[in-house]
């Protein structure tokens, strides 16, 4: 039987544990934690918590991110959340943050409703999406 994780990691795809949607980690720096989700109309959206962080056991770890697929991200690249196959994002840039000291993506896509949105994402908490030619 495998031990189970006892931290988050950058990358994992969790679920509360009360309910909610798969989200994505994508930054743990001491009392501050973001989630990625997608909702129901195509938006990447926040989970911050700030102050004492959540802990690990209030999450189910769906998928945990021991081996993250690595690849070469950068602009134009194809990709997905972690953990929602949709939508799918176009990367416009990468660049470093200067206050947590990761590489994010600037990721941009359309809606179904062809609303263009932008969003900053870690890049950690992103793969390549499936649907590349």
């Amino acid at each position: 039987m495998q031990a189970k994780k006892s931290t988050l990691t950058a990358g994992d795809v969790v679920r509360l544990k009360s309910n909610g949607p798969q989200m994505t980690v994508g930054l743990i720096n001491r009392d501050e934690l973001k989630c990625f989700w997608v909702d129901s109309e195509e938006t990447v959206r926040v989970f911050e918590w700030n102050g004492f962080l959540p802990n690990p056991i209030v999450f189910d770890l769906l998928e945990p991110s021991d081996s993250p697929v690595e690849f070469p991200i950068q602009a134009g690249c194809q990709v997905n959340l972690r953990s929602s196959r949709t939508p799918i994002m176009t990367v416009n840039a990468i660049r470093k943050n200067t206050v947590y000291h990761h590489q994010e993506a600037e990721c941009i896509w359309f809606t179904s409703d062809e609303k263009q949105l932008c969003k900053l994402i870690p890049v950690k908490a992103l793969i390549p999406s499936a649907e590349v030619d």
